[in-house]
């Protein structure tokens, strides 16, 4: 796994939303495993984007919103939002 400089607020957001610590969502991260693999149901996957979209003052499209299905997917659009 890449680190990402700003991989602490993003999985602030990500663990506050679905409940979970910092650490488990890092081991999520870490298994690159997709949302239906998991219990991160369509309503957390809104709210992580509007956490994150808040938390970082971006904006993702709705086609962008659609497809960004991991942690890993997400981390990798911020990187190349916040370069």
């Amino acid at each position: 796994m890449n680190h990402f400089a700003h991989d602490g607020r993003l999985f602030q957001v990500i663990a506050g939303v679905l409940g979970q610590t910092v650490e488990q969502v890092a081991r999520l991260d870490a298994s690159q495993a997709d949302t239906s693999e998991q219990s991160w149901d369509s309503l957390q996957h809104i709210n992580i984007i509007l956490g994150v979209e808040a938390e970082f003052g971006i904006r993702f499209s709705l086609l962008e919103a659609v497809d960004l299905k991991t942690i890993p997917l997400i981390r990798a659009k911020l990187a190349t939002l916040l370069h």
